[in-house]
């Protein structure tokens, strides 16, 4: 007996995100797109997993991301010293010096696909988390409802790139949207490969558990598409990001995102649902600000 295959589209969107696929270092890097193990983070701890906890069920997806708008990249600069034991307004060693990067305003659309039942699970944990759901880091919550939809499998070359193509326009462009799509090669039948993709390699396949912090690279092709003016443009409500603060430039960026962390949260149960507001119900504005 065949199962039934489909895929669950996550409108990952917000003020700040950050797609890191290397380990911790001075220069916290982010990627342009979201990564394979930040949106099985972000699966994960919607269905309220620990970091010990087995995601192989989650990693094993075929998975996809299609971008609408290009986050601007932020460069948070960042000092830290240790204190002296003994007189607390002393500090002692070298200053360690990180530089930690986010994406402003992305507007972008991931996909999973794999057994339907997997599929539901996923898409009724990310509507009702068990835990608070980030876009990348702690310090970046989302501005909208991640959830939209699971779409059944059909007699498509290749359902995935289908689901993608599908999903309703992050931006208003009267006359269709270029984009560009990021698709796991697996997600392509042999001949079915689109003309203009160029294969590229991303160390963002989790090994083990998220406690284990080991990667593997993965597979998939990176190529530009045009989402048709027939798709309907997505009328979710969204948060004023850093972009609309513009009027604001003498802020430092720790303070913006602690702006925008408070009205993320005095926003969530207005933008995301009642749904969300148990997950959240307990988060300070120190956690939200806080990078991980």
């Amino acid at each position: 007996m065949t199962v039934p295959h489909g895929t669950v589209l996550l409108r990952l969107c917000g003020p700040l995100s950050a797609w890191g696929d290397q380990g911790r270092n001075d220069i916290r890097a982010t990627r342009s797109e979201p990564t394979l193990s930040g949106v099985v983070g972000l699966v994960a701890s919607a269905m309220g997993r620990d970091w010990q906890d087995d995601v192989s069920d989650l990693t094993s997806l075929e998975f996809g991301v299609r971008v609408d708008r290009p986050g601007d990249r932020l460069t948070d600069y960042h000092t830290a010293q240790e204190r002296d034991g003994r007189d607390p307004q002393r500090f002692t060693g070298e200053t360690g010096v990180t530089r930690r990067e986010y994406l402003q305003d992305l507007r972008a659309w991931a996909a999973l696909r794999g057994p339907l039942a997997v599929i539901e699970q996923i898409d009724a944990a990310v509507r009702h988390p068990a835990r608070p759901v980030w876009l990348g880091r702690r310090s970046c919550p989302p501005g909208v409802p991640i959830a939209h939809a699971v779409v059944p499998d059909q007699q498509q070359a290749s359902p995935l790139v289908a689901a993608l193509l599908s999903a309703p326009r992050l931006l208003d462009r009267p006359a269709g949207l270029a984009v560009t799509m990021t698709v796991d090669r697996s997600a392509f039948p042999a001949g079915t490969e689109p003309p203009l993709a160029q294969p590229v390699w991303a160390q963002d396949r989790l090994l083990g558990t998220f406690a284990d912090r080991q990667f593997g690279l993965r597979a998939a092709l990176h190529y530009p598409a045009q989402v048709g003016a027939e798709v309907p443009l997505d009328v979710t409500l969204w948060v004023p990001g850093p972009l609309e603060m513009a009027a604001a430039p003498a802020l430092m960026a720790t303070e913006a995102r602690a702006i925008v962390a408070s009205a993320q949260r005095a926003a969530l149960s207005a933008v995301a649902g009642p749904s969300l507001a148990p997950a959240y119900a307990g988060v300070t504005l120190a956690q939200f600000t806080e990078d991980v």
